[in-house]
């Protein structure tokens, strides 16, 4: 049966404020520009919501992980996107949200603007709460029928409504290869946070699973990460010996290129390093 956080705050957890999320965002050649501006916690709320209406009346597997996930679990940042992982084929689902739609039970859920992309894993769309906003969410998709989804847990986002996001682990995971593979700093805060606040949710067998290298590179590229993960239990020195001289992962460690491109599967698998 899956978890259930109330109001973004595990029973085990501190409280810390829900907030903004704002992400410094490196342009990838094979992703589009993203927005400049951060975007209000309440809308990007909305979009999650709104997105999660739809694939779940279609009965469409999806999970939220990155940075909207982690200040849904009370990260004090700020954001101007969301990251989504869908089981699904891309053309079914760019047909779905272009559509005149609406949830199960008839809710509003806005209007959505496919970003061209010829990627077969990834799709993205614009959304607004109606289609006179001036507010524009970035949605991120990385999609496929084959995709894998890690565990899941039920969070609630707001006083009505749950969205699945993946679980502690797999989110803690993700950002770590995340401050592997390029620098943004948010990324090194959010592993921080999930370690310090959350080190209840991440048990020694889950920390085991994570490749050396990967922590290895994380901490190489900021130090400041030493203390926390030391915390966890983690051989940061043991970590740092094994990638020696590297300054990148190869592209054939947990799916990162040497390039600093993002290739097809690529952020799927981070969450699985």
């Amino acid at each position: 049966m899956a978890l259930i956080y109330t109001l973004g705050i595990a029973i085990d957890s501190p409280k810390t404020p829900l907030a903004q999320e704002h992400t410094a965002t490196q342009q990838q050649p094979s992703r589009p520009l993203l927005l400049q501006d951060a975007v209000s916690a309440s809308t990007l709320t909305s979009a999650a919501v709104a997105l999660s209406t739809v694939l779940t009346s279609h009965r469409v597997t999806h999970a939220f992980f990155g940075g909207w996930a982690v200040i849904a679990k009370g990260a004090d940042r700020e954001s101007k996107d969301l990251d989504v992982l869908v089981k699904g084929e891309k053309d079914e689902i760019v047909n779905l949200l272009t559509n005149d739609i609406k949830g199960l039970k008839g809710e509003d859920v806005g209007t959505w603007m496919v970003i061209p992309q010829a990627r077969n894993d990834y799709v993205a769309f614009f959304w607004k709460p109606h289609a006179a906003s001036s507010e524009m969410v970035l949605v991120e998709l990385f999609i496929g029928p084959k995709t894998k989804i890690p565990p899941t847990v039920m969070l609630q986002v707001d006083m009505v409504h749950t969205v699945p996001v993946i679980d502690t682990p797999s989110l803690f995971r993700g950002k770590l290869a995340a401050c592997a593979s390029r620098s943004k700093p948010n990324d090194c805060a959010d592993v921080v946070f999930l370690a310090t606040t959350y080190s209840s949710q991440l048990p020694s067998d889950a920390i085991k699973k994570i490749d050396t290298k990967v922590i290895g590179m994380a901490v190489k590229k900021y130090p400041e990460l030493i203390e926390s993960l030391e915390g966890l239990g983690i051989s940061t020195r043991k970590a740092i010996k094994k990638v020696g001289s590297c300054d990148s992962l190869s592209s054939n460690s947990s799916g990162f290129s040497i390039s600093g491109r993002m290739n097809e599967g690529e952020v799927q698998r981070g969450l699985f390093c």
